[in-house]
Formats: C-alpha cells, structure tokens, sequence
C-alpha cells in the first residue's frame, strides 16, 4: 500500500518547487489533478455503498501554520447538505460514470468580495458569482431542502449539547 505524503511534506516540497521555473498556474494544475483523483476515488468508493442518490461534499481549508497548503476533505453523505462557506457539492447516483457538480461556495472574505463587487467580476467569474448570490439569497438553500424533501419553512436544525 502506498504511503500518503503529510502536510509537511507537501508543504516542503512546494516551497522548493517555488523558484521562477514552477510557475502558480503549473502548482494550480497539479492541486487540480490531486483533487479529481481524490473525488473519483471517493466517488467510485461510496457508490458501492449507497442504494441511490448521494452527495459527494469537498470542504476546502487553509493550514494555520502552512500557510501555503490547503486541505480539501472529501467525504459522502445521504442528504445534500446545508451550503455552507468553503465548500462544493457534488450530486451523485451508483449508476453514474461521474459525480455531477452542483455548486461551490468560497470563503466567506471572497464571498463578500463578489458581492460586494458584483459588477465588476470578470466573466470567466460570473458561474462563481451566482452561486455566492443563490446563497446569500437562500436559492442553494432552498434547493437543498427541496432535494431532502424537507419543508421549505423547517428552519436549521439545532443541538444542545
């Protein structure tokens, strides 16, 4: 069984990629790759597992003391989630071929941004801005709970602990 690389020693090896030779977009396209090998592997994973309709949910965070690595954390679910900051949601079936992508919503500083700025966002950044915009307004929300099968008014579960 091959051994998974800790965060160090990606974080390592990034830092002495980093010269004029390895430029952002090569780094970017690399993160990429890992990323879909990591969707397709949980995807092909969980449909075993999964009668029908599953969700596939990415959380996106930022080391705190790494400050050049992020983690992505893939993990599948029955319902669709409540859209939250830091996250993409693909929809799933065991007969697909594919995950299918549903939305993905950045951090909160950027959401801001894109609302704040919403006239100004480039083109290539319109498909981002509208799913801030149905989130701030409650659309992805909706769409969730629709999905569910929940009642549109159900409001947010809440645990006291």
């Amino acid at each position: 069984m091959k051994q998974k690389k800790t965060v160090g020693q990606w974080s390592k090896e990034l830092i002495e990629k980093s010269d004029d030779k390895h430029s952002v977009e090569e780094q970017m396209r690399e993160q990429l790759s890992d990323y879909d090998r990591e969707l397709f592997r949980c995807f092909d994973e969980k449909k075993i597992s999964y009668k029908g309709i599953f969700y596939i949910v990415v959380l996106t965070r930022g080391e705190k003391l790494l400050k050049n690595v992020i983690r992505h954390q893939f993990f599948a679910r029955n319902s669709c989630p409540t859209p939250e900051y830091d996250q993409t949601v693909y929809q799933c079936h065991k007969d697909w071929t594919e995950p299918k992508f549903m939305w993905v919503i950045p951090c909160k500083g950027y959401c801001e941004y894109l609302q704040a700025n919403s006239q100004r966002v480039p083109q290539e950044e319109w498909q981002l801005l509208r799913f801030v915009l149905d989130f701030y307004d409650d659309t992805l929300l909706k769409l969730a709970k629709k999905l569910n099968n929940e009642k549109e008014d159900s409001g947010f579960l809440i645990l006291e602990g």
